[in-house]
């Protein structure tokens, strides 16, 4: 598996006007979850926008602060609610062995098929949680809808994963719902969130 190296910087000062700064900066404040001491980084946000689209937002990286290299998991990334910027990114030091609970995002498939007669999806989850070895999370995984019929459910627990992953999201919880079109109801938009609220 390939694990991408990327170089950070400490991070100086904390609060709200500092990461503000610091993306003014093009920067993308974060934080290295480190069990001795978090470490307060910034990182270049084109390497991050760039690892994050080849390698998914749950990957290793190897990041090279000063002259230690931190081999760490990407455990969360935080978007802007309103332009989806990223704004924030925790990373976790691992080793080869170390066992990680992380989200990974699903990719429906076969959606093009089950939409042929005017049917429509309606997703409900677009990631689900497991347990698995650091190296070992996958970048996505794949959901097959295409034998789905109208009015039936994908949950969770229709899901096929390799042997060496443990879902833990429960197993009855509905991925998607294929809807005919006369029964589709528009689900409530959320307000926009104030800039000033992020952090």
């Amino acid at each position: 598996m390939e694990i991408p190296a990327v170089n950070v910087n400490y991070r100086i000062g904390v609060g709200k006007n500092s990461a503000h700064r610091t993306r003014e900066n093009g920067q993308v404040p974060g934080v290295v979850y480190d069990a001795n001491a978090n470490k307060l980084i910034e990182i270049d946000k084109k390497t991050l926008e760039s690892i994050l689209t080849k390698y998914g937002e749950n990957t290793l990286v190897n990041l090279q602060l000063g002259d230690e290299t931190i081999k760490s998991m990407i455990m969360e990334v935080q978007h802007h609610p309103v332009n989806n910027q990223v704004i924030h990114v925790d990373f976790k030091p691992v080793q080869n062995d170390t066992r990680v609970r992380t989200h990974v995002p699903i990719r429906f498939i076969g959606t093009s098929e089950v939409k042929r007669n005017g049917a429509i999806l309606q997703k409900q989850r677009q990631e689900i949680e497991v347990e698995c070895v650091a190296d070992k999370v996958p970048k996505y995984i794949e959901v097959d809808l295409s034998q789905l019929a109208v009015g039936q459910s994908f949950k969770v627990q229709d899901i096929e994963v390799a042997e060496e992953l443990i879902v833990l999201t429960e197993p009855t919880e509905v991925l998607t719902t294929l809807t005919s079109a006369s029964n589709y109801v528009e689900p409530e938009k959320s307000l926009p969130v104030n800039d000033n609220e992020i952090k």
